[in-house]
């Protein structure tokens, strides 16, 4: 007797300390156990005064309740790299810059627990919510668990991007050709009658101012009276005291805008006895200059003149030795001849 009442007592002492030192102990963490005492006759016992079994194992179900587990949420993150394809013609080297935010508004996941938490009156030997617990354990009611679905990770990525700028130069070359002119450097071809003939010279008579009589030329073939080789040119009046009126020309091939010397030998005589008058001029591209030929057979005497050929003028320039004009149309060369000798027309620049 005394063996049971110390066993009762060191039991009790026992259950005291238990419930002291766990406190309140989330139910989750405990592991329940089964105990025949008057707690568990009253829940899972026949004795009369309870209510039936059924009823007292849907109190044990409504005790615990339902648990709902939300599982932790996982975020993936994924990075992307966008281009964009904009090209921009610039003089200068631009740097694209990319740059993304991420907010991640996931949450952690959440436990949630929902417990009816009430023991019944007629479970009043069960000395609270852990004893009742562990006796509807025992009874083979445990606790429901749902599992939530994982919840959704939202993220907001804001991206604030600047296109790729490709630099693209263009090189305008400007090129200025110099074209250098080929000016022939002496243009004038059988300047000294050598052939035997006038040509390429043309040759033109007029009337003579004084009895209306022309004139015509003649290559001569003297070396005593040639300035030089064998040949001269004598245009010869057809009446002696009327003069000689003529054009003698040769077109030539000159540079525009340059500067030409145009030289030759000359000579004439008067039909009579003192002075007599002539005056002739030599041109080139328009521009003219008066001569009157010294008396004498042979052409001995230089004639010289520089001429600037003007830029507008053409190809061809026109060498010309005519009568010159008194005024009032009136052309006058008082000479039975006048012989000319090595023409020549020379570049000076």
């Amino acid at each position: 007797m005394l063996f049971h009442i110390q066993s009762s007592l060191l039991l009790g002492l026992g259950l005291y300390f238990v419930d002291a030192l766990a406190g309140p102990l989330n139910l989750d963490q405990r592991a329940p156990q089964c105990s025949a005492d008057n707690c568990a006759r009253a829940v899972t016992g026949t004795a009369p005064s309870n209510p039936p079994l059924a009823t007292r194992k849907a109190d044990c179900a409504s005790f615990f309740g339902t648990s709902t587990v939300t599982p932790q949420q996982v975020t993936v993150t994924q990075t992307a790299t966008v281009t964009s394809p904009v090209t921009q013609t610039a003089s200068t080297t631009t740097t694209a810059i990319l740059t993304a935010t991420v907010t991640n508004l996931a949450k952690r996941a959440n436990r949630l627990e929902e417990r009816a938490g009430t023991v019944p009156a007629y479970a009043s030997p069960c000395s609270g919510t852990v004893r009742y617990s562990s006796a509807c354990s025992c009874f083979g009611v445990t606790q429901a668990t749902v599992t939530a679905a994982a919840p959704t990770s939202t993220s907001i990525v804001t991206v604030t991007a600047s296109p790729t700028v490709s630099t693209a130069t263009t090189l305008v070359v400007q090129t200025t050709t110099t074209v250098a002119k080929t000016c022939p450097t002496s243009p004038v071809v059988n300047g000294g009658f050598e052939s035997g003939s006038i040509s390429p010279f043309n040759f033109q008579s007029f009337p003579a101012a004084l009895g209306g009589f022309g004139s015509s030329a003649v290559v001569v073939n003297d070396p005593a009276l040639a300035n030089s080789g064998s040949y001269l040119l004598s245009v010869n009046a057809d009446v002696e005291f009327a003069g000689p009126n003529f054009a003698l020309t040769q077109t030539l091939s000159l540079c525009p805008g340059s500067t030409y010397k145009v030289a030759f030998y000359t000579a004439s005589q008067c039909p009579r006895a003192g002075a007599c008058s002539c005056a002739l001029e030599a041109c080139l591209g328009g521009n003219c200059g008066g001569f009157d030929p010294p008396g004498g057979d042979a052409p001995r005497s230089r004639q010289e003149f520089t001429f600037n050929v003007p830029d507008t003028a053409g190809p061809t320039t026109e060498l010309k030795i005519d009568l010159a004009d008194f005024g009032g149309g009136i052309r006058l060369c008082e000479r039975r001849f006048v012989r000319f000798d090595d023409f020549s027309v020379t570049l000076v620049q």
